[in-house]
């Protein structure tokens, strides 16, 4: 698995434990509140990577310093 991939997995892993507690730590509900975690991050991520797509242009324009050697 990917570093990325163990990162989303904790984000995911430590917002159900949120909601688990919130919810007054029930039994048998563990997967309810991870799909509601992931759900969530799913959401936050879009969010960000929206917001990413429209602060940064396709493509930087080349640079148009030139450097030429003295003669």
């Amino acid at each position: 698995m990917s570093d990325e991939l163990m990162l989303v997995e904790q984000r995911i892993r430590e917002t159900a434990y949120r909601f688990w507690e919130k919810a007054g730590r029930p039994e048998g509900q563990e997967h309810d509140f991870w799909f509601q975690a992931e759900a969530e991050i799913r959401k936050r991520e879009d969010k960000l990577d929206e917001a990413l797509a429209d602060s940064f242009p396709a493509s930087d324009p080349p640079s148009s310093t030139v450097t030429r050697g003295t003669s």
